[in-house]
């Protein structure tokens, strides 16, 4: 199962099953962004459920801004299509399914781009990364963050072993390096930035959040293991 086919799947628990997390870190984000006027063009770029862009929003509502909302899982898509009309807001919205290694948008469009745990998902993340730079205006601000750690996996993992106790635990489809901050470093500095600046940043899963998440991991590997899927997945893993 490729990130795409991943997404697909999860796309309507997305939210709960990261524990808001996801959210947390577009708040900060949007924190560290220069600021949004009426001549601000964002990219939400692989936006899931439009967190990001919602974020953007709610903390300038009034603004007529232009965000545009790109993803190549189509119902995390829908998601963000639905969700982000229903945010009172002045933004002129745009929501397209698209990877994000091959943007369709011109040269130089976007004021600032957001790509929110997103990138390390890529199939070629140094194409990733050009794409970012290359449909950013001069002197532009882009953001693209990756996971230090992922402990919530460990509660992931209690409940699979539950549930299926002999297969293989879960894991994403994120190569280990994409955990280290020299391997971001490295990738969004070969496009040759000269301002390049990495921070770091924890964010806990409350207790009541990680007990949620047990509970859908539950429901989800009985689902799972009934549909077949963990087969499938350990098949197209092996191929």
């Amino acid at each position: 199962m490729n990130s795409s086919e991943m997404f697909e799947m999860l796309a309507s628990t997305y939210e709960a099953a990261t524990g808001g997390c996801t959210r947390e870190v577009a708040m900060h984000l949007i924190d560290m962004l220069p600021a949004i006027d009426s001549n601000s063009v964002v990219l939400d770029n692989a936006c899931g459920n439009g967190i990001a862009a919602q974020e953007l929003l709610y903390r300038y509502p009034d603004t007529p801004l232009k965000a545009a909302c790109v993803d190549n899982a189509k119902p995390m898509v829908d998601l963000a299509r639905r969700a982000l009309p229903a945010t009172s807001s002045a933004a002129t919205l745009s929501f397209d399914v698209m990877d994000g290694v091959s943007l369709t948008f011109p040269d130089e469009t976007f004021t600032h781009s957001i790509t929110n745990m997103g990138i390390m998902f890529f199939p070629d993340g140094e194409k990733g990364a050009a794409e970012i730079y290359r449909t950013l205006k001069p002197g532009g601000t882009a953001v693209v963050t990756t996971w230090k750690s992922t402990g919530h996996m460990a509660v992931v993992h209690e409940a699979q072993k539950a549930v299926k106790p002999d297969d293989p635990l879960f894991r994403w489809p994120v190569a280990d390096e994409w955990f280290e901050a020299s391997h971001m470093k490295k990738i969004m500095g070969a496009q040759g930035s000269k301002m390049l600046r990495c921070t770091r940043r924890q964010y806990t899963m409350h207790r009541r959040l990680r007990r949620r998440l047990a509970a859908i991991c539950l429901v989800c590997g009985r689902i799972w293991g009934q549909s077949g899927l963990m087969k499938r997945t350990r098949s197209s893993r092996s191929s």
